[in-house]
């Protein structure tokens, strides 16, 4: 079996070493502090995923990591946690979700899907909720 070619090694533990996002072992840790404080408190999260297609090259992916981290907010969690997948953790309900999908501006058709927590929900049962969602195409406009 072949290795993926751009799998999300990281080069401190705390970051991909290709797009320099969170690798997934922080993103985790993070998502799982999220969690906590919403079940503690009233604030409103969802997680979202969103993959690039299997074609996509190392230029397109960097650049997609760069555009993520354009269009989030400073209080986002933006993971790559796949060889074409991307994870982010946004405050807010689902019209922040709409409205971030709209503010990326990529030429290639992405997917995506997110969930909002349910209260007691830990990490892994958000995130296996998460896979089982399926995938919407969004096509944006890239110049």
């Amino acid at each position: 079996m072949e290795k993926p070619i751009f799998e999300p090694i990281t080069h401190d533990g705390r970051h991909d070493s290709l797009t320099n996002l969170l690798a997934p072992p922080l993103y985790y840790q993070e998502m799982a502090r999220e969690l906590a404080r919403f079940q503690r408190s009233a604030i409103e999260l969802c997680a979202i995923r969103l993959e690039l297609p299997t074609t996509s090259t190392i230029d397109e992916i960097v650049a997609f990591a760069d555009v993520l981290s354009n269009s989030a907010r400073a209080e986002d969690l933006i993971a790559r946690i796949g060889e074409f997948e991307f994870a982010l953790l946004v405050r807010g309900d689902l019209k922040v979700v709409e409205k971030f999908i709209a503010r990326i501006d990529f030429a290639i058709e992405i997917s995506y899907a997110c969930v909002a927590p349910k209260p007691g929900e830990v990490t892994l049962e958000l995130l296996n909720r998460l896979d089982q969602i399926e995938l919407t195409r969004a096509t944006t406009t890239f110049a």
